[in-house]
């Protein structure tokens, strides 16, 4: 078909063609964004799992009932956990883009 034959035709199937090219652009922005949530997801849950051991190693430690080379093997073990969920935020990316250690907050330019 060309210009000439059919001016009409022409013009909605060019507006058909830019819809479909817009739909499948959006298909893989959600699809990259559902990816990125299902990272960052990931981490959070480590963390949470991470936090919840802390808790728990801090009730044990409080409880009066440890020796103080107890409470120490149990303080080393929050340590590691600390220093894990440090590792977790300084690691998690999408695509280079650092996802759950603060860097984010700030005002940063679409790429």
């Amino acid at each position: 078909v060309q210009a000439s034959d059919d001016v009409a035709a022409l013009s909605i199937g060019t507006g058909l063609r830019t819809n479909v090219t817009t739909l499948r652009t959006a298909l893989t922005n959600a699809s990259q964004a559902s990816s990125l949530l299902q990272v960052a997801d990931g981490a959070l849950s480590q963390v949470t799992e991470i936090l919840q051991r802390q808790k728990a190693i801090a009730v044990q430690a409080s409880s009066g009932s440890l020796d103080s080379a107890a409470r120490s093997y149990l303080n080393q073990e929050f340590q590691n956990l600390t220093q894990e969920i440090d590792r977790i935020a300084d690691s998690t990316n999408f695509n280079g883009v650092a996802l759950i250690n603060g860097s984010l907050s700030g005002a940063t330019a679409a790429t």
